[in-house]
C-alpha cells in the first residue's frame, strides 16, 4: 500500500458500557491516527479481554477506562 502512496488505516469496531442501560452498550469505530494511538488502542482493547474489572460475557470497553487516559491519537465514530 505505501509503495502505491495508499496509507494503511487501523481501527476498531468496539462496545462501550452503557452506565444507565448495563444490557445495552454504545457501539463506536476506534480510528488510529498515529504511533500513540495505536499504543492506547491496543492498552484498551487488552484491558477489555483481559483486565480485572472486564465484562466476562464479552470484551466491551468501560468509559472510567477513555476517561482516564489520553486518547488525542485517536478517531471515534459513533
Amino acid at each position: 500500500c505505501r509503495g502505491a502512496g495508499i496509507k494503511p488505516i487501523g481501527a476498531a469496531d468496539v462496545w462501550i458500557g452503557n452506565p444507565n442501560a448495563p444490557d445495552k452498550p454504545f457501539r463506536a469505530m476506534l480510528i488510529i491516527r498515529n504511533d500513540a494511538g495505536y499504543l492506547r488502542l491496543s492498552e484498551l482493547l487488552t484491558e477489555a479481554y483481559v483486565g480485572k474489572d472486564r465484562n466476562i460475557h464479552h470484551a466491551e470497553l468501560n468509559p472510567e477506562w477513555l476517561a482516564n487516559g489520553d486518547n488525542s491519537g485517536l478517531i471515534c465514530l459513533s
